[in-house]
This record gives C-alpha cells, structure tokens and sequence, in this order.
C-alpha cells in the first residue's frame, strides 16, 4: 500500500474541516492551516467565488509547496442575478440556511479549487 497524499486543507473552520475529514478515505491525510502553523487571513478580494478559491490556493501553495484543497462557498439566489455570491456572509451570517433550504428562494454554490503547483 503506498503512502497517504497530503492535502493541506486551506481554512480555519475547524466544522468544515471535519466535515471534509469525513469524506476522505485512507488514501489521502487532510492537513489544515493549523497544523502548518499559518493563522494569517487570506484576503478574498474578487468578484468570483471560483477567483476567491484559486487565490486561496495559491497563497498556500505558494508558501508550502504542497497540494492544496479549497472551498469557498456563497449563496447565490437568482432572482437577484446570482446575488449575493461572494458577498454571502456579510448578507446571511447564517451562511443563508433560511432562504437555502427545502427548495427555497437560494441555493448553496461552492467552487473548489485544487492545486498541485502546475495550475
């Protein structure tokens, strides 16, 4: 059997990093930002949830040179022309679970991003 890949996990969430622990199996040893000693805040700065995501990625990519997993998620309601997307959380603290849910008026939207440093 060879060895466990190691994804560094880029959040500070530790539900999301359970969460994402409970999907993996033993091919693959999730490793968060915690565990490489990095407490800084990534700035999310653009439009996209996708640009978000692929500038998480690298930050992390860039400072430890190991393949990264990134989740970056927003509520998108299409009524509003895809709104809030990357603005979500200002909007809805509640990560938007009162209009998400049970066929309502918005839906979760999330984008990943992967990067082994060839992307």
């Amino acid at each position: 059997m060879t060895d466990a890949m190691e994804l560094v996990f880029a959040t500070n969430n530790p539900h999301k990093l359970l969460e994402i622990a409970s999907l993996l199996d033993d091919r693959y040893t999730l490793i968060s930002l915690k565990d490489l000693g990095f407490a800084e805040d990534i700035p999310e700065d653009h439009e996209t949830l996708e640009e978000n995501a692929s500038q998480k990625a690298r930050v992390i990519y860039d400072r430890f040179e190991r393949t990264v997993l990134v989740d970056d998620t927003g509520l998108e309601v299409e009524a509003l022309g895809g709104a809030p997307g990357v603005y979500s959380a200002p909007v809805f603290p509640d990560g938007g679970a009162a209009v998400s849910g049970n066929g309502g008026s918005g839906r979760q939207h999330p984008q990943v991003a992967s990067t082994d440093g060839t992307g």
